[in-house]
């Protein structure tokens, strides 16, 4: 049966049970929020060798004395404090950014994971790498320690 659409103030189903538009508001955007790089659905490209232009992810004593990771680290910190003292909008700018700029290096720029199960790295897509970047804006220790970078 097809759905009525009440646009006020409730959405309601085939068999008539009223639903908030709230809930199927949020559903949507969480829909849209885990699907945005569609990893599920496209087959992930298997990488034996990372290159210097790559971010590893996971694996510290791999990804510490990786050259990409370096490399995005000093990208950071060159833009930390604009980052700490942004808003959340901002900060979203900034981070997007950032992934951008990474991935328009020649060759491109990837953030790369390790299969546990097939030792090889794959491309993690956009919303992990958003995810990463915004989490090394707050690791001042991480990046301190790991990468000797303030």
């Amino acid at each position: 049966a097809a759905t009525d659409v009440d646009h006020t103030d409730n959405i309601n189903t085939h068999e008539g049970q009223p639903r908030k538009k709230l809930k199927i508001y949020s559903e949507q955007i969480q829909a849209t929020t885990h699907n945005t790089n569609h990893a599920s659905r496209i087959p992930k490209e298997k990488i034996e060798h990372p290159l210097d232009n790559d971010f590893l992810l996971g694996e510290a004593a791999t990804s510490k004395a990786h050259a990409g990771n370096k490399k995005y680290c000093r990208l950071i910190t060159k833009r930390r404090v604009e980052y700490m003292l942004s808003d959340g909008s901002h900060r979203r700018k900034i981070v997007n950014s950032l992934v951008r700029k990474w991935k328009s290096q020649d060759p491109p720029g990837r953030f790369l994971k390790r299969s546990t199960k097939t030792k090889l790295w794959y491309d993690v897509g956009d919303y992990s790498a958003k995810e990463k970047t915004a989490s090394l804006f707050n690791e001042k220790d991480f990046l301190e320690k790991q990468f000797g970078i303030v």
